[in-house]
Parts: C-alpha cells; structure tokens; sequence
C-alpha cells in the first residue's frame, strides 16, 4: 500500500470512527489531488517529518471530522496556491482569490469539517506575503465557507519571545493560556500563533513548546474532559499520536473554546514541528 493510499484508508478509519459521513466525491478529490507521488511526503510545510496530513479536534465542534492538508505536494508553491483556490471552488462555488505575491514557502494548506449529514466546512489557507506590526509575521489567511457562510481569518506568527500574560484574550482565554503553557514565564519567539477575524480570535500554541501529549491535555483543560474527545483521541491513537498544535480560542457568540491538531499513529516518524516557526 502506497503512502496515499495509507493516508486515505485512515481517513476514512477516522471519519467512520466519528460518525462523521465523508462524501465519496471528496475522497476522491483528496486522493488526486494530494501529489506525493515522486516526493518525500515528509518533506512538507504543515506537519515536516509526517505525511502533510493533520487531525483536529474542537471544543466547539467536538462530533466532527476536522482534517487539513497541504495538497499537490509534487507542484511549486505558486501553482500549489493556485490549485488549492481551485479546489475549493469546485466544492463551494466560492471563488478564492489568490493574491498576486511570491508564494516562497508552501502555497496553500486546504482544511475540510464534515458531521454526520456530510461536509459542513471547507477552508483554503492561503500563504500571506503582506507586511505585518513589530514583533509579527504573517503566515496565511484563512478563506472558507462554514454552513454556508464565507468566513475569513488572518494568522500571523509572534516573532519575539513573550509572556503567556502578554498575550491578547478575554479572562478565560487567559485563564486556559496559562493551563496549557504550564507555568512558564516566557514562550519562545515563532511557537506562538494569534489569529483574529470576524467575531473569533485565538492564541495558538507549537506543542513542542509547552512539553504536551493528547492524553495529558485534559488534566490541564477541563473543557476536554469529554466523551467526544476521548472518542476522538481513540481515533487517532493519542498514546502514539505526536501533538502539533494547541489553540485557545474566543468568539463573541459562542464563547471560549479550545482546539487541538495533532499527527495520528499511523504517520509517526519523527517529532514534527510547524509551518509558523
């Protein structure tokens, strides 16, 4: 069995194990379109060590899949971005525009959610070459449709080392910040991530940065003290599993909530590290 064949059989093992229904149409989207063929699926932006392939799980939507990619991997950044705009077009009907710009570093990321009555989400992150304030570096942008509704987020990349207390939030993003950095004074500069957009902002945090596993998350997060979790770390085989990302999050409507990425069992090489380093 090929790596992408490998990647599309645990897809679907994740999505049943979920409950989630992934339309058989996207499947075969996501298999041509993933471009290993001829690369080092390892040698990637997203999830470098792994095959670019990376699970989540989120508070406030804990029944879904949640799956992001980076996609034509065999392609130069530039027709990657392109591609991915392309993409998802096809699924949304939604144009995405790709700025003109020098994709330099890895084009696009491409994230699909899907719940039991099938695809609720499909997002492009598009890499940003735009300037940023002191101390701050775009990444991408994310572009998407959610139920229907385009949404927009930007994502830029703490350049200077920082306080947990620094970091922007309402009291309980702080409160959850301070839970997952574990009593560290100082997060290293390029482990940290802020993303804002509509009515939602978040503090991303590398994992390799705060020392976490999926198993030990919840000891620290009561949000994840769940049965949906604990169904969603099964899926992805947590004790193997190698923690990405962590991000705490806020939306004025729906409040506090806490996302996690991670790189499943079948995948695991080498501890990855992150595209915003």
């Amino acid at each position: 069995m090929t790596t992408e064949e490998r990647a599309i059989a645990a897809l679907e093992r994740h999505a049943a194990s979920l409950r989630a229904r992934l339309p058989s149409e996207v499947t075969a989207l996501l298999r041509a379109s993933l471009g290993w063929a001829g690369t080092d699926p390892a040698r990637n932006s997203l999830t470098p060590g792994f095959p670019p392939l990376e699970y989540s799980f989120s508070t406030w939507h804990p029944d879904e899949l949640r799956v992001t990619a980076q996609l034509f991997l065999n392609r130069p950044a530039p027709d990657r971005r392109r591609r991915t705009a392309e993409l998802m077009h096809r699924l949304t009907g939604r144009q995405v525009i790709a700025k003109d710009g020098r994709a330099r570093r890895f084009g696009a990321f491409f994230g699909i959610t899907a719940g039991p009555a099938g695809l609720t989400g499909v997002e492009a992150y598009v890499e940003d070459v735009a300037l940023a304030g002191h101390g701050l570096r775009p990444v991408f942008t994310g572009i998407g449709v959610r139920d229907g509704v385009p949404t927009r987020r930007s994502y830029l990349a703490v350049t200077e080392d920082v306080r947990p207390g620094d970091l922007p939030g309402v009291p309980g993003m702080r409160k959850a910040l301070h839970s997952v950095a574990g009593g560290r004074t100082v997060l290293p500069a390029g482990s940290v991530m802020v993303t804002t957009g509509g009515t939602m902002r978040s503090v991303e945090l590398l994992a390799a940065a705060t020392g976490l596993t999926p198993t030990a998350l919840p000891a620290r997060l009561p949000r994840l003290r769940t049965a949906e979790y604990a169904r969603w770390a099964a899926a992805i085989g947590a004790d193997a599993a190698h923690l990405t990302v962590v991000s705490v999050r806020f939306d004025a409507h729906r409040g506090p909530g806490v996302a996690i990425y991670a790189v499943p069992r079948w995948a695991s090489q080498a501890g990855p590290t992150s595209c915003f380093i």
